[in-house]
């Protein structure tokens, strides 16, 4: 036998030695133990089980962002379609951030330069290589775009209970009222 075939049989030796015990403590186990599932294992309604999240329950400081639009929903969203790329804080430093180039969007120049129709238009329809987020619903997409005006290093978070125009002034960029876009 040459060395080389020598060694392989070393090597299947080695994996039998180790696999043997783990294969064939697999047929030890009880079956019967186990508990059966049901679609009631995955509910929170009423009483969440241990481990789940008691969506009855308000989370705390959320009233403040649910009041300018941010919901569980829109944060999901953002974590879901939008982190991978923009990070996430929106500064463009995410896991896929260095091949794509997104922008900073916490930078306040870039925030000064962009309307609210504008991002909501890039969200829903995409932008360069962004894709395209059509199905999102409205709210949600609204929702994404007052988490972006959060994410300017301008943005005071005290004025979060501000009324909507002084939000918009906080941010450099009014909408342009309907009066104005008539004439």
């Amino acid at each position: 036998m040459t060395a080389p075939a020598r060694l392989r049989s070393l090597h299947r030796l080695a994996f039998f030695l180790v696999a043997a015990p783990v294969l064939t403590s697999c047929s030890e186990n009880d079956v019967s133990a186990l508990p059966e599932w049901s679609p009631a294992d995955h509910t929170n309604q009423g009483s969440p089980n241990p481990g789940q999240i008691d969506t009855t329950q308000k989370r705390a400081g959320m009233e403040k962002l649910e009041s300018k639009g941010v919901t569980d929903v829109v944060l999901a969203a953002w974590k879901t379609n939008c982190v991978r790329c923009h990070g996430n804080a929106g500064q463009g430093d995410g896991p896929e951030g260095r091949m794509l180039r997104p922008p900073d969007m916490s930078d306040p120049a870039w925030q000064r330069t962009r309307l609210e129709s504008e991002m909501k238009h890039a969200i829903q329809n995409g932008r360069g290589r962004m894709p395209a987020f059509a199905t999102l619903p409205e709210k949600t997409v609204d929702g994404l775009v007052q988490l972006v005006r959060m994410f300017s290093r301008d943005f005071d978070a005290s004025k979060l209970d501000a009324a909507p125009a002084d939000a918009a002034k906080q941010t450099g960029k009014e909408e342009p009222s309907q009066e104005k876009k008539s004439k």
